[in-house]
């Protein structure tokens, strides 16, 4: 029950409606003669007395005292697979049917006793279910690490799953499913019966490949049910809305379940992106005639961009960056050190140097030739660098420091930092890293930099640059202001994270600082250039004026082109002082874009190329693996169920799994000017009594 509480003693109390009702009395005393009705006297000093208590009240400042009762039962998370395998043997109202009986039932029979938590997964991971089927890939390591986040420190009892069992992206399932540290309960669905089918599970090509080479294409090929069939394998480039035949070649099938690796090899004859697919053959078809093609996208590149990485001597962090540009093929890496003889070879794009200058022997050649050189600059400090020298060679960060050391110091992502794209994936995966060591001392930015991380000391965000660029600067500088980057990939590795942080925010801070600045006063550009079908085709553009100043007051118009002949038109939403266009998923395909805009009177126009891909990962496998599903059931210490309607895991739950609740009393203080309905008894009450006294004739 509510407890009313004050710093005053209980009889002033008292004095608010005592005092309410004196007030109320003295005010209308002489009234009654006044009024159209004499009866009207008493609402008007009921009325009045009540606002004057309650005034009176409220200037005590009382506390409400309240307290309630909160159950807290066990977490039961139901995770159903909502990817395109799980309508190979069902249609979409059947099998949406099934599962949604199979869900009121565990409601039914569970929702008593947990607190249920529905999820639906397959390539990405939500919490709520569309019952569409339509995700293309089925990752359950992404499922998995998204229940440890979300439920982490809470009362997690058991994970209810529904799925055919067949996974084709992420980390193995049994394995990461066993980080939950709770029973899994399967509910196997699908037919786990082989089909007659030729299908193609894997292709393997490089992304990019360079002008006047060859590039291998490894195929892997899968048979089941079709012994001594000959098959034929062909590789075709797709051009101008014709299959051109590059390569064949045959196949024999043996018995039981037969797999086969071919490779392909492809010469690279032309700069651009080009379309090819593998296509398989047998005669009498198969039943799955789906998964016998794959086409891919290969970009041809004249050359690789060459980076001298220059170092003050041997350092973790350069393995790291060496190996984070080499898996790139659009980087060449160069490593030497300041005690080598100083050499910069011709073609160099960028230099990247680590810890210096500094006072080593040698240094001070180095660094008079890269700056002599007239390249792109990545200055990286460390324990070894020199600060006065280094504040000297660039001009994005100045360090004032009165003794030397370092500080540990975390990364926090910069919010409008937009010199190239940052996806949400990779700004969490760097706010999980580990601290860097940064120079000790006061950090002054300059007017030139534009910082992409600033530095947090322990929980505190400080202005002070950890990561900046100098777009503006010619020739382009950058700066990492801490050692230790190397830690970030091992932290990656230990979480088994996908997203590489570390090797991303290198390759595009090389990538920033390598390609030649765009000087046209248009630029309309992809967030990158090659998507897959369910990805967001995403335009960024930026206008410039005579002064080279950002603008976006005119409109700017988008035509998109497809290999067909088919034109999309749009306008271009604007973004701060920029342009963005996110015009969804595209068909796979090959298209063109042209941008226009009109400034000071003058048309200007930007154009480019881009490609959609179509991954079919869940053609390559049709049958329900249902002895996955049974061995994350055992391992975890839950239970499978196959077929059926699934409703005996829930009697095997309700047995193994405790239910028990914890109740939870909750008080909580709070002033009683801050109930809104105190506010609203008095606005009604002052309404009342004024509406009143113009209808008694008293003004």
């Amino acid at each position: 029950m509510p407890e009313f509480l004050t710093n005053y003693s209980p009889l002033w109390l008292l004095l608010a409606p005592l005092g309410g009702a004196l007030f109320a009395w003295f005010f209308y005393r002489n009234t009654k003669s006044k009024l159209s009705r004499a009866w009207f006297q008493y609402p008007l000093v009921l009325l009045r007395g009540i606002v004057v208590s309650l005034v009176i009240l409220l200037l005590l400042n009382p506390f409400l005292k309240t307290q309630r009762k909160r159950v807290d039962r066990p977490l039961l998370v139901v995770a159903i697979d909502e990817s395109q395998s799980m309508l190979f043997h069902n249609d979409s109202l059947q099998q949406t049917s099934q599962l949604q009986n199979w869900l009121k039932e565990a409601k039914n029979q569970l929702g008593d006793g947990f607190d249920l938590r529905v999820m639906g997964f397959g390539d990405e991971t939500s919490d709520s279910l569309l019952w569409r089927f339509d995700q293309q890939a089925t990752d359950f390591s992404r499922l998995f690490q998204r229940i440890e986040d979300r439920y982490a420190g809470q009362r997690l009892a058991a994970v209810l799953l529904a799925s055919d069992g067949i996974y084709n992206q992420g980390t193995e399932p049994v394995t990461q499913s066993s980080r939950l540290n709770v029973p899994i309960y399967c509910y196997g669905l699908g037919d786990t019966r082989q089909p007659r089918d030729l299908s193609i599970v894997d292709l393997r090509a490089n992304r990019t490949s360079f002008v006047g080479t060859e590039f291998p294409v490894s195929v892997d090929l899968q048979a089941t049910l079709m012994p001594g069939i000959e098959a034929e394998i062909f590789l075709e480039k797709l051009e101008g809305g014709r299959a051109i035949s590059i390569d064949k070649k045959s196949l024999r099938i043996g018995s039981g379940r037969f797999f086969e690796n071919l490779l392909f090899t492809t010469p690279a004859d032309r700069a651009g992106m080009h379309r090819y697919r593998i296509r398989a053959t047998a005669p009498g078809g198969d039943d799955l005639p789906a998964n016998d093609i794959r086409e891919f996208f290969v970009e041809v590149v004249d050359a690789r961009t060459s980076i001298l990485l220059l170092g003050h001597g041997a350092h973790p962090d350069l393995g790291c960056i060496k190996d984070a540009l080499e898996k790139s093929p659009l980087f060449e890496v160069t490593t030497a050190y300041s005690f080598d003889p100083p050499q910069i070879k011709a073609g160099t794009a960028a230099v990247i140097v680590h810890q210096l200058p500094s006072v080593a022997p040698g240094s001070s050649s180095w660094m008079k030739m890269v700056e002599s050189s007239g390249l792109p600059v990545w200055y990286i400090a460390g324990a070894a660098s020199s600060i006065p020298q280094l504040n000297a060679m660039q001009s994005l960060v100045r360090i004032t420091t009165q003794r030397g050391g370092v500080n540990s110091v975390l990364g926090s992502v910069v919010s409008d930092f937009a010199l190239f794209t940052l996806e949400d994936e990779l700004k969490k995966a760097i706010a999980g890293m580990p601290p860097l060591e940064a120079p000790f001392g006061t950090y002054s930015k300059g007017l030139a930099a534009v910082s992409l991380l600033n530095q947090k000391v322990g929980a505190m965000a400080t202005d002070m640059p950890l990561w900046a660029l100098a777009p503006n600067v010619r020739p382009r500088q950058a700066l990492l202001l801490g050692e230790g980057i190397w830690r970030w990939r091992l932290a990656q590795a230990e979480k088994n994270k996908e997203t590489d942080a570390a090797g991303e925010l290198i390759r595009r801070t090389t990538q920033f600082l390598s390609v030649k600045p765009d000087d046209r006063p248009f630029q309309l550009r992809t967030v990158r250039r090659l998507f897959r079908e369910q990805d967001d085709v995403v335009f960024e553009g930026v206008v410039f004026n005579k002064n080279r100043e950002q603008v976006n007051e005119p409109d700017v118009q988008l035509n998109i082109i497809s290999e067909e002949g088919q034109q999309f038109t749009y306008m271009m939403g604007k973004n701060g002082k920029s342009y963005r266009l996110n015009v969804g998923g595209l068909p796979a395909g090959q298209y063109r874009y042209k941008g226009s805009v009109t400034l000071a009177g003058e048309r200007l126009e930007s154009e480019g190329a881009f490609a959609v891909e179509r991954v079919n990962l869940e053609q390559s496998r049709t049958a329900a693996d249902h002895d996955l599903l049974s061995q994350m059931a055992a391992k975890s210490g839950g239970q499978f169920e196959a077929g059926g309607d699934g409703l005996a895991l829930f009697k095997e739950l309700s047995k193994r799994v405790p239910s028990t609740a914890v109740t939870y009393l909750e008080r909580t203080l709070s002033e009683l000017i801050s109930l809104e309905i105190l506010l609203i008894l008095l606005g009604v009450c002052l309404s009342a009594e004024w509406m009143l006294r113009r209808y008694a004739g008293i003004y």
